[in-house]
């Protein structure tokens, strides 16, 4: 990259930092496909898949003129529309460029004043199949990533303290393998994945903390979001561990406000004992974003 080509772009960087500061807003890039959606070619479908696709209650939109079915995965509108009052929203998804746009029309035709400010495909790829923040216009210390794959960022080790990775939705099935809400009669089939997913809620509780945790203080110009992610997922780690034997969703208990999931905030006990264990290592600005997770 020329010298003035790279000025030229920290100088963008650097206004756009300024206005995410004074919106009081970061910048989130999120994956598609087994992220926020689960795609199917029609040609691929299994037999199971078939059967299920039958039931009323789904809702799997058709694109590339017919030839895909696409599920959105439960609760992504509620999802983007918390989490776009804290983020500026990109894509960077390995599908193809018209593929993205046309996920992308479906993701903001939720009436919810959801948009995406930059939306990234396979052919923007520097090096093949290798995702890479280099190409967003923004600094890092302002991004966050949610994905459900990390190898796919070119520099992953690097990237890694960006990431909040996401378990993978898979809502059709691969060939040979029966899907387990295909032989279901008269079964809200989509209230049943909605019990049996809910990792948008768990991100979106660990996206809320890392933008609280960033613009809690009152100087955050020289803040890094690195950081804040670090101690927010070092706390999300230690709740899931608490829950190690597990807690399994069960649909037939009746059904719940699935939104409300969305509104649970996040247990930052982990977080408090933590700062008591460390007063003496870490600096007074992580000691401030610490005292953020504290109830």
């Amino acid at each position: 990259m020329s010298t003035s080509l790279a000025e030229g772009l920290k100088a963008y960087r650097d206004r756009d930092l300024e206005s995410l500061l004074e919106r009081k807003k970061l910048h989130l890039v999120l994956d598609l496909d087994h992220t926020l959606i689960h795609s199917r070619e029609k040609t691929k479908l299994t037999l199971g898949d078939k059967q299920l696709i039958l039931n009323p209650n789904l809702t799997l939109p058709e694109i590339l003129n017919g030839t895909y079915l696409v599920k959105l995965r439960p609760g992504v509108d509620v999802f983007l529309r918390k989490v776009s009052t804290m983020f500026d929203l990109s894509i960077f998804t390995m599908g193809s460029e018209n593929y993205a746009k046309l996920i992308k029309n479906l993701l903001e035709d939720f009436d919810n004043g959801v948009q995406f400010r930059e939306v990234l495909s396979r052919e923007d790829c520097q090096v093949s199949k290798k995702k890479t923040l280099d190409m967003f216009l923004s600094h890092e210390r302002v991004v966050v990533i949610v994905d459900d794959t990390d190898h796919v960022w070119m520099n992953s080790s690097h990237n890694e303290a960006n990431l909040v990775k996401i378990a993978p939705y898979n809502f059709f099935t691969s060939r040979g393998v029966s899907n387990p809400c295909s032989k279901l009669e008269g079964v809200d089939v989509q209230f049943l994945y909605q019990s049996m997913d809910e990792e948008l809620a768990r991100v979106l509780a660990i996206l809320r903390s890392v933008h609280d945790g960033f613009y809690g203080g009152l100087d955050c110009v020289d803040r890094d979001v690195r950081q804040v992610l670090k101690l927010v997922r070092e706390c999300e780690e230690h709740k899931r561990g608490g829950r190690e034997g597990g807690e399994e969703v069960n649909a037939r208990k009746g059904k719940r406000s699935y939104e409300a999931s969305f509104d649970q905030p996040m247990d930052s006990s982990a977080a408090a004992k933590r700062y008591k264990a460390c007063n003496n290592v870490i600096d007074l600005r992580l000691r401030h974003m610490l005292r953020i997770l504290m109830p």
